[in-house]
């Protein structure tokens, strides 16, 4: 008797172990499928005595052998038209895509099973790679054959991660990491006894502990003191940067990034790496982001011709792994080839990567850029909201964010990712918002001719990538070693690589149109008008010097019958607007499921065929371009006009009113009538009867009309009548209703048509093939493309920051360079106002504010400004917004205030609120993180940096916590411009001393509240003045969070008794 050992356990994990795992509820090996918050546990399939159960089929048997080889992916295997699922994957992929399952056989053999179309691959894609899963595709390396009955041959092609999704990337507006991080081996390779010996230690205590303590952190770092990161968006084709990290920068550079994949490569053991991993990395990554121990069996040696001599062994390292990863996903041919053993061996399955996709390695200069940390990003909420993590909703980026295009919104995002601190090129950025600002008809213009540009950049990538491969594997034009080409150009995968590709060809070229649109038309236009002289005018004259697509765009123009010119837009695509530009640049077909998941079916309960290339394909090419691509049209053509008019044949030799020339993918092209005209017609019920071939056997006056009847105009006809002498019919198959049957006739038509097809997509094939290689393949092609796409997204930013300024009243904000001599730093805003806040609130209160520091700490300059206000009167809004104010100033906008005046800083360090709450994984508590942050800003601050604290101190007892406070102010007040906001009344009272070291540089300020003690209620001002408060009116703002009356009573007479006891004891002194 077979029992099936399916374990599933749920546990609430935080995040997703990289490793594999024996099941905990026995000793069976299983497969560890890691999901978001959930662990599964999927044993084999077993008898009682432990043997394995073999499935039924040789196809079930092909895809468990395949499945072993990825155990931590969902394997997608091709059937035809449409990928299916088995077993446990099955299960997954019908809970994350809502799709029917079904089953396969019966009884306790039954197999569940699910599948999705193939020409709908992407759309699905990118549902199970936001759901946190890896996906395999094997598809068919060979066309069906009709006569055999072997096994099709299969193999995996790729390997999808969140990082290598190249297709239908849905969140256009952000860009796509994949980062490898090489932790540092230097000593533990040379055999350094005593960093090995580190090594162990941290392994051992990782072994007996599933918390890692901060020991273990303290020791990898002595032991490890620098770490290698490279990046790349595999999705846009960008350069790959990397940077050398030392433990405390690391995070901050992985916060900045906000990869959505993340390589791990060292020495350390497996669990060791596993451990390093999700106590550094998973502090300041998102929990959907997907970590990965890179197998080092697979490894890629970067060449010295890169251009990459002066890279550190870290940053190589890192190089290697990405550009070794992304061959093994793109083509894991060493996973295929079963002969292969040895890993010597199998790393001479890799082929090289092509290195023009990334011609260049740049080490990324953080000394260009201000130095955010991830605390500070999630205190100020830059991309993402405190609410909600993974929501642009509430954040600075969401305000500020008026782009119209894709690589527009990325380029945006990635400036607020890293601000500048070079006072001249952060005034180049504002000269060209400027000038839209001051010429809003140009502006809207421009705005109007970017809105019908898509994704360019990820167009031509996803072009190079998937053509790139194609060829590679024979698929497009290598037809010698395809046995059966008609079929294998007509397979639904074949038609729907083509369509693809058609559709991003027609796309680019309709996006450079209308580049080329904006330069030509309306730029020229507007600057034959304008002084050429104003830096504001230059600044833009730049921009638009650099698109340079007209000979790309000429070529495809030429070829497309899609490209019509400028002034017309991509059929069936509406512009994307600023809130629904997440699909701009990915135009996907219809899905191939109705609403409740279940898949296209025909009447008959069969399988929807899927579109030819009839409808979709015929056309695309212009009409004169290739001649031999014309004469193939007409061929094809005319064998459609015969398969149409056979069906009017039939029925007026027949005299069959019902009969039907009808086509699906079970059945192929077959003759349709019902049943009761079957029935009727002697022929047809003879051939119904034994299902054998029967001729129609009409007489030659039956099937030749008389001359009076000859209509000329219809040749293929006459010639159909001259061949029904000799045709025959039988039957195939039938319904409830109808019967359907084959004749030797449709089949003879038949034939021609798919051999007239087969020969017109060849040809296109070819002439796409060339367009692609001229518009994407070629290095100069493509960095005309780069640099136009680079032009555009600086216009689209500079457009749309300009229109945020026009609406909001932002003005201009004034960068000073510091002396040379006795430097002094200096932020002066007038009538500030909080970005997001200010869109939320009726009437928002701006505030002034004035900090100053110089080079010479003697010297009284107020650099620290101490807020002392009630609850809720707007403290943390005021530190949030002169953060926020400085960190736009420097990426290049307008600012929210009257008039706005700064020395550029290198550093803002921002600790407010209850941003990092607490971390019970690595037994730290908010206190304790709150002194975490509080000591990096200590050590890490400068004379240009910029530090706002909020209620520092307040997680400990009130001595303490005041101690603490009161030694923080006096350490930052003469080093850097600070802004501290707390409730320990007695800090301005005790700082403001004369005899006091920080009373030279500090000014208090505080917020009035009006106090109504009869009606019990406060009135906030929120404007500030300067002095101190003298409550915090605590129990006040209670009662208006709605604490009970009792409660507020008790704490009331406990504040009297206090204060009675503080009275007496100072009369008594």
């Amino acid at each position: 008797m077979l029992t099936r050992s399916l374990l599933a356990v749920t546990a609430s994990v935080k995040y997703r172990a990289p490793f594999a795992s024996r099941c905990p509820l026995g000793s069976s090996p299983c497969h560890c499928v890691l999901r978001p918050r959930i662990l599964r546990f999927f044993a084999l399939d077993r008898n009682q005595d432990g043997s394995q159960l073999r499935s039924s089929t040789p196809l079930l048997r092909h895809w468990e052998r395949i499945r072993r080889r990825y155990p931590q992916h969902i394997l997608l295997y091709q059937v035809g038209d449409f990928f299916e699922c088995f077993k446990e994957d099955a299960v997954t992929l019908s809970e994350t895509l809502g799709i029917t399952l079904t089953r396969r056989g019966v009884g306790k053999d039954a197999t569940p099973m699910a599948g999705i179309p193939v020409r709908s691959l992407d759309a699905h894609l990118h549902r199970l790679v936001q759901a946190g899963h890896r996906v395999a595709l094997c598809e068919q390396v060979e066309p069906a054959s009709s006569g055999s009955r072997r096994l099709i041959d299969r193999r995996v092609t790729r390997l999808v991660t969140p990082g290598t999704l190249v297709e239908s990337i849905q969140q256009a507006n952000e860009n796509n990491y994949l980062v490898a991080v090489s932790l540092p081996a230097n000593s533990a390779l040379d055999g350094n006894e005593a960093n090995n010996a580190t090594c162990r230690i941290a392994l051992d205590r990782t072994s007996a502990s599933n918390q890692l303590d901060t020991t273990y952190l303290s020791e990898v770092h002595d032991a490890c003191v620098y770490y290698g990161v490279a990046w790349v968006d595999l999705s846009t084709g960008q350069e790959v940067q990397c940077s050398l990290e030392s433990f405390e920068t690391i995070g901050e550079c992985l916060s900045r990034l906000q990869p959505r994949e993340i390589l791990v490569r060292g020495t350390l053991p497996d669990d060791a790496e596993a451990c390093f991993a999700y106590t550094l990395l998973r502090r300041v990554v998102s929990d959907k982001c997907l970590m990965t121990c890179h197998d080092e069996r697979f490894r890629y040696q970067l060449p010295d011709q890169t251009g990459n001599g002066t890279l550190t062994p870290q940053e190589r390292r890192a190089v290697e792994t990405l550009f070794s990863y992304i061959e093994q996903t793109r083509n894991p041919m060493e996973d295929n080839a079963e002969g292969v053993a040895s890993s010597a061996e199998r790393l001479l399955c890799l082929r090289p990567l092509p290195l023009e996709l990334w011609p260049i390695v740049r080490r990324f200069d953080a000394g260009g850029f201000m130095r955010i940390d991830a605390s500070t990003r999630r205190a100020l909420e830059l991309h993402r909201s405190l609410r909600d993590p993974y929501s642009r909703r509430g954040s600075l980026l969401a305000a500020i964010d008026a782009t119209v295009t894709a690589p527009g919104a990325r380029l945006l995002s990635l400036r607020l990712a890293c601000p500048l601190v070079d006072s001249a090129a952060i005034e180049r950025r504002l000269d060209a918002v400027e000038f839209f600002v001051k010429h809003r008809a140009i502006a809207r213009e421009t705005r109007r001719s970017l809105q019908h540009v898509l994704d360019i950049e990820r167009i031509v990538q996803r072009i190079f990538l998937t053509t790139g491969q194609a060829v590679r594997e024979g698929r497009f034009t290598d037809f010698e070693r395809v046995e059966n080409t008609n079929e294998h150009l007509l397979s639904s995968p074949a038609i729907a690589r083509i369509q693809n590709l058609i559709r991003d060809l027609v796309a680019l070229g309709e996006s450079l149109g209308h580049a080329q649109r904006l330069r030509d038309h309306i730029w020229k236009r507007f600057a034959s008008k304008e002084s050429h002289h104003d830096p504001c005018f230059e600044a833009v004259q730049r921009q638009m010097d650099r698109i340079r697509c007209d000979n790309i765009y000429n070529v495809l123009s030429t070829a497309l019958e899609g490209v019509l010119g400028p002034g017309t837009t991509v059929v069936g695509v509406s512009p994307p607007d600023s809130e629904a530009r997440v699909r701009s640049g990915d135009i996907t077909w219809p899905p191939d499921s109705n609403a409740d998941g279940q898949e296209a079916r025909t009447s008959d309960g069969t399988r929807a065929a899927a579109t030819g290339p009839a409808s979709t394909q015929a056309g695309a090419i212009r009409p004169g371009y290739s001649a031999e691509l014309d004469a193939a049209v007409v061929e094809y053509e005319r064998s459609l006009q015969a398969v149409g008019a056979l069906e009017q044949v039939y029925r007026e030799v027949l005299g069959l009113k019902t009969l039907k020339v009808r086509s699906n993918n079970l059945l192929g092209w077959h003759l349709e009538l019902t049943r009761r005209e079957a029935s009727r017609h002697q022929l047809f019920q003879k051939a119904q009867t034994h299902g054998k071939w029967e001729p129609l056997g009409l007489p030659v006056s039956a099937a030749n009309p008389s001359p009076s009847d000859i209509d000329h105009h219809n040749v293929p006809s006459l010639m159909m009548r001259n061949k029904l002498t000799d045709d025959a019919v039988r039957r195939i198959n039938e319904t409830q209703h109808t019967v359907r049957f084959r004749s030797r006739l449709l089949e003879h038509y038949v034939a021609n048509r798919l051999q007239a097809e087969a020969r017109f997509l060849r040809i296109q094939q070819n002439i796409l093939l060339e367009l692609t290689h001229r518009c994407a393949g070629d290095p100069h092609a493509r960095e005309q493309i780069r640099e136009t796409v680079a032009a555009l997204s600086e216009l689209d930013v500079a457009a749309a920051l300009a229109q945020v300024a026009h609406e909001h009243n932002y003005c201009r904000p004034v960068l000073h360079r510091p002396a040379s001599e006795k430097p002094r730093y200096m932020i002066r805003i007038e009538n500030g106002r909080h970005p997001t806040v200010e869109r939320a609130v009726r009437n928002f209160v701006p505030n002034s504010c004035y900090l100053e520091i110089a080079e010479d700490s003697k010297i009284a300059s107020p650099s620290l400004l101490v807020l002392t206000a009630a609850n809720a009167s707007g403290k943390s809004t005021f530190l949030r917004q002169i953060a926020l104010i400085t960190i736009l100033a420097q990426t290049g906008s307008f600012v929210p205030a009257d008039h706005c005046e700064l020395h550029p800083a290198d550093r803002v360090f921002a600790r407010v609120g209850a941003a990092s709450g607490d971390d019970l994984l690595s037994a730290r508590s908010t206190f304790f993180l709150e002194m975490e942050e509080t000591a990096a800003v200590l050590q890490k601050a400068t004379r240009q940096s910029l530090v706002v604290l909020d209620e520092v101190g307040r997680g400990t007892s009130g001595e303490d916590g005041l101690a603490i406070c009161e030694a923080v102010a006096t350490a930052l007040a003469p080093r850097c411009r600070t802004i501290l906001a707390t409730h320990y009344l007695e800090i301005p009272r005790r700082i403001l001393e004369r005899t006091h070291p920080a009373a030279k540089h500090t000014r208090c300020f505080t917020a009035k509240v009006e106090h109504d003690a009869t009606k019990r209620a406060l009135k906030f001002s929120y404007r500030l003045s300067e002095g101190a408060a003298s409550s915090s009116f605590g129990i006040e703002v209670a009662r208006l969070a709605g604490v009970p009356e009792p409660v507020l009573r008790h704490a009331e007479s406990i504040v009297q008794s206090r204060n009675a006891q503080k009275l007496g004891t100072r009369s008594g002194s």
